[in-house]
């Protein structure tokens, strides 16, 4: 076996010679081409969407309590768990 190419250690054509530049070329206009198609289908949202928006942080309000409470330098707040069957 022969020493390799450094062209081919990447699996392209030399970066700034002709035949890089256009096989960018042709990779953007078949790019343009799908975006270009109108989608039969409406975007589906995210989860993050779909669960509390899209400014939703992933904090439960009890956490976002207790940040607040110690942002304000209050105490922690106290919590006590009532049952709703009597």
């Amino acid at each position: 076996m022969g020493p390799k190419k450094k062209g081919d250690a990447r699996g392209g054509p030399k970066p700034g010679t002709k035949q890089a530049k256009a096989a960018s070329g042709q990779t953007n206009e078949s790019s343009k081409k799908v975006q270009d198609t109108p989608s039969e289908e409406p975007k589906k949202p995210s989860v993050k969407e779909m669960i509390g928006g899209a400014s939703w942080t992933g904090k439960l309000p009890v956490n976002m309590l207790s940040e607040h409470c110690q942002k304000q330098k209050w105490e922690k707040p106290e919590y006590t768990m009532v049952r709703g069957d009597k």
